[in-house]
């Protein structure tokens, strides 16, 4: 059985806690957090960036 330790400042007193085996005794999947994560921190960029597109770019004729 897997516990979890709390530290109770106020009283001084550590307390143990049950942990579930079914949600904390699994090896966790690397792929799937790096999947996760990567998707999550694109999510909080700005696209504030923006390319020119033909019409928009000086020049562009014949050679001088």
């Amino acid at each position: 059985m897997l516990t979890a330790t709390c530290f109770d400042f106020a009283t001084n007193k550590e307390q143990q806690f049950p942990l579930p085996e079914s949600v904390f005794g699994v090896s966790p999947q690397v792929a799937v957090i790096h999947h996760v994560v990567t998707g999550y921190l694109a999510q909080r960029r700005r696209y504030t960036r923006q390319v020119k597109d033909r019409s928009q770019v000086r020049g562009g004729g014949r050679k001088p």
